[in-house]
């Protein structure tokens, strides 16, 4: 993941999605931010859904 603007280049990408519990296992969080922002277009989206993968059917 860390690496992925070496892979594909910077400003690759109209739109990033981020599923539901993928942030809580990254150990750098702005890392991943910052390669994010780098793989981006400028004005482009990143869409995050978060929560926890445990709280499904729990209320």
């Amino acid at each position: 993941m860390y690496d992925a603007v070496d892979v594909l280049g910077p400003a690759a990408f109209d739109f990033v999605y981020t599923g539901v519990g993928a942030l809580c296992w990254l150990p750098d969080v702005t890392r991943w931010a910052r390669v994010v922002a780098d793989l981006l277009r400028p004005g482009r989206r990143l869409f995050i859904r978060e929560g926890s993968p445990h709280a499904v059917g729990t209320r």
